[in-house]
């Protein structure tokens, strides 16, 4: 069973959020990705890439504080997993406090600009 992983900011909204400039930039990274947007759901905006090389369904909530990570996998799941946080995490403000959390709010993890690989690897497992 998949767990589902939640990147955000402790904030209501976040306006500095650029969609267009992130869609332009996840086509670029992932060029299989699908996008596709709903006015009926609070995780509003839904990328999916099922790519032989990533495999992910990423949703963005409707204030643009917080992504959710449904599913990833890839051949070197973990680190990937890792790696694809980390790109996430460069797209809120810099001198925000970002958060990467598991769903049950067991495993948590401030995610500051220098964090490491191995630090979410550590939550990951």
């Amino acid at each position: 069973m998949a767990v589902t992983y939640f990147i955000g900011l402790n904030e209501k909204e976040n306006h500095d959020f650029d969609t267009e400039k992130f869609n332009r930039d996840i086509k670029q990274r992932f060029p299989n990705v699908i996008i596709s947007e709903s006015s009926e759901y609070n995780y509003n905006i839904l990328w999916e890439d099922d790519a032989d090389e990533y495999k992910f369904n990423l949703s963005m909530e409707r204030n643009r504080c917080a992504f959710a990570i449904d599913y990833f996998n890839s051949a070197n799941r973990i680190y990937d997993y890792a790696k694809f946080i980390i790109w996430l995490r460069s797209y809120f403000p810099v001198g925000k406090e970002v958060i990467l959390c598991d769903e049950s709010y067991n495993r948590s993890l401030v995610l500051g600009q220098d964090i490491s690989i191995d630090k979410i690897v550590g939550v990951l497992e």
